[in-house]
């Protein structure tokens, strides 16, 4: 049992970073790949992962992540030591019973939401200018059952009046949503100046930002639609957000 996380070299000094903060797992070069892996092993994540996700009641968003997790803590919490004493069938039965449904104002409540787009936009995301001069943000991920990380991303940016917006994907599993408005564009750099990227990722938006601000593709302000849009009671917030989408 081990966790892996591989980013290329030019993102090095990330892996180090992680490795400090957390105490444990060790560095390696792929030479195949030319990327540096920081591998974490099996008493690496039962003495500091494990405790840190289950202590701070922190979850995977991502679905196959979530299986992963899933299955994770059933090979610990039934202390499986061989593989061919696993019933996949029966722990995905298992995971499909109790893998909780969360909607996009769910996401958005989480404690740690604005760490996670972090954390998503540094894997997924991408600061982009297009032939044309626009400058655009975009993020996708694939897979029907993740749609709703995507809207919660796309109601954070956009607000109340993207409520009844439905985001079709590209092909059969594939959504990608993309922001170039003034408006979208001010919001997306206030909240990455507040909540900082690392590495190659904070790198790439900064030299974004310095496009943007230098040909005036941002406004002086923008309107903040950040967490306070969701409230903990979720019917009160769909409701207000189609009362306020009917009067725009």
């Amino acid at each position: 049992m081990r966790l892996g996380i591989n980013l290329q070299c030019s993102d090095k000094e990330l892996l180090e970073l992680l490795q400090n903060r957390l105490g444990v797992g060790k560095i390696n070069y792929s030479k195949s790949k030319n990327q540096y892996r920081l591998i974490l092993f099996k008493t690496d994540i039962l003495n500091v992962i494990y405790p840190y996700l289950q202590n701070n009641n922190i979850e995977f968003l991502n679905y196959n992540r979530r299986k992963q997790y899933f299955l994770f803590k059933y090979i610990i919490e039934n202390n499986i030591t061989h593989w061919e004493n696993l019933n996949l069938e029966e722990i995905n039965n298992l995971f499909q019973k109790s893998n909780k449904q969360l909607d996009f104002t769910d996401i958005l409540k989480l404690p740690y939401f604005n760490n996670w787009l972090i954390g998503f936009t540094t894997a997924e995301g991408s600061f982009h200018i297009k032939s044309n001069g626009s400058a655009h943000y975009s993020i996708v991920q694939s897979g029907h059952e993740n749609y709703n990380l995507i809207k919660a991303i796309h109601y954070f940016i956009k607000g109340s009046s993207s409520l009844d917006h439905k985001i079709n994907p590209e092909d059969s599993k594939v959504y990608r949503i993309s922001f170039s408005s003034k408006i979208d564009l001010t919001f997306i750099v206030n909240f990455f100046d507040n909540n900082q990227l690392l590495g190659l990722k904070k790198l790439q938006f900064d030299n974004w930002k310095s496009y943007i601000i230098s040909n005036n593709k941002i406004i002086s302000s923008a309107p903040n639609v950040l967490l306070s849009k969701v409230s903990n009671n979720t019917s009160t917030v769909l409701n207000n957000n189609k009362k306020e989408s009917s009067n725009e």
